[in-house]
Order: C-alpha cells, then sequence, then structure tokens
C-alpha cells in the first residue's frame, strides 16, 4: 500500500521521491490519485487563502494556476495539446497517434493549451467557494482512473492504465466521496460535469484511436478540471 501511494505522487507530481516504480504499481496506485488532487487542491487553497488580502484577484488566479502546472511539471497540459494536436492533423487513426507522440506542439494544441488555461483563470478569479478549489483537482484525478479503467489502452506498448482494476476505481471513488463531504451540493454539480466530459472525450477517442493514452487522459484531466471550475462559477 505504501508503495502505491508513493507511487501516486511519483507519477502525477514532482514530488522528489527517489525510488524506481514499475508500470504495475503505477497502474495500483490510481486507488489513490483523487489524494493526490486533494493535496494539489489544498495547495491552491493554501496559496489563495495567504496571498488573498496582498494581491489581486486576477494576479492571485494567476499564480494558482501556475502553482498547479508546476507542481505536476505541466504533464496533463502537455497531454491536453498533443491530444487536440492529433485530433487536428490527422485523419487515420495512425495519423492521429504519430501527431500525439511528436514533441512539437501545432496550432491546434496552442489555441488548446490558450483557451483552458485562460478558462480556468478567469474562474478561479471569479470562485468564491474555497471548497471549489480543492474538488476540482480531485473530481478531474478521479476522471483519468474511470477513463482508463472503461477503456483499452490505444498503443501496442505496456501502460498504467492496462492495471486500472475494479478495486482501483472502487479505492479512488472512495475517496472521491469523502471530499465530496466539503460541500455536497456543490460536488454533486462539479461531479455531473466530470461525467458529461469523460463521456465525451472517451467518446471520441474510441472513435478516434480505439481507446486511451497518456495524452487523452492527460486531456481528460485538464478539461474535467476546468468544467468543474466553471459549474462553481
Amino acid at each position: 500500500m505504501k508503495t502505491r501511494f508513493l507511487a501516486a505522487f511519483a507519477f502525477l507530481t514532482r514530488v522528489p521521491i527517489r525510488r524506481p516504480f514499475t508500470i504495475e504499481d503505477v497502474g495500483r496506485a490510481a486507488i489513490f490519485f483523487p489524494l493526490v488532487g486533494a493535496s494539489i487542491g489544498a495547495a491552491q487553497f493554501g496559496l489563495w487563502t495567504l496571498l488573498d488580502t496582498t494581491l489581486p484577484p486576477l494576479l492571485l488566479a494567476v499564480l494558482v494556476v501556475s502553482l498547479s502546472a508546476w507542481v505536476t511539471r505541466g504533464l496533463h497540459l502537455d497531454g491536453l495539446a498533443d491530444f487536440v494536436d492529433g485530433l487536428g492533423g490527422g485523419r487515420t487513426r495512425v495519423d492521429v497517434l504519430r501527431i500525439m507522440r511528436d514533441s512539437c506542439i501545432g496550432a491546434f494544441g496552442a489555441i488548446a493549451l490558450v483557451l483552458v488555461l485562460f478558462t480556468k483563470v478567469a474562474a478561479i478569479e471569479t470562485v468564491v467557494v474555497w471548497q471549489a478549489l480543492v474538488l476540482a483537482p480531485v473530481f478531474s484525478r478521479w476522471s483519468i482512473v474511470l477513463l482508463g479503467f472503461v477503456l483499452p489502452y490505444a498503443r501496442e506498448t505496456a501502460a498504467p492504465s492496462s492495471h486500472f482494476g475494479k478495486r482501483e476505481l472502487l479505492g479512488a471513488s472512495v475517496m472521491l466521496v469523502a471530499a465530496c463531504f466539503l460541500a455536497p451540493r456543490l460536488a454533486a454539480s462539479m461531479g455531473a460535469s466530470v461525467l458529461v466530459v469523460s463521456l465525451l472525450v472517451g467518446a471520441i477517442a474510441r472513435r478516434r484511436i480505439g481507446g486511451v493514452t497518456g495524452d487523452v487522459m492527460g486531456a481528460n484531466l485538464e478539461l474535467a478540471e476546468t468544467a468543474a471550475l466553471l459549474v462553481a462559477v
């Protein structure tokens, strides 16, 4: 259990955990993904509380979004850009997967990043319920466990999502429900928006490439988090 806990933080954040993890370790660590999201949300809330009376809301919102991007090494934002580039530039399944693997960012990906980041900043500037800053990262991390469990991996190589089993989804869901007690009514609305986003992203990924990849799950995480913040507004 300790290995899974550490693997979750090592995989989703830049927390310096100096020990090797296998693909199976990371896959089984999915049970703790919502907890990682809660930790990121707590850091966001802490920053907001610390500087709330010092900086204007817009600048503070930019810093909160920047903190999230820094803590996660921009991993999910990179996935969003790659996925949108693949969808925009690829006609066949092979083309989409090839473009997604390209490390260079294209016009479609750049536009997606700008829109998502601007929307997050605008939403956080407007949100007056502190629970939203904590719950949005929790729901978004849970969403990738759901997506990886429901859909097959689209590439032939091994992947952590291949080890997202019923136990991981159930455990992650229990942690999600526990977090929802922070603001039950808000959580219900956020959950509905995250499910809609995950359904759409999953349907598109299934149709275009036959399943999910790390980029697809990263894109889903960012879009789900954005949707959750919009609902909070």
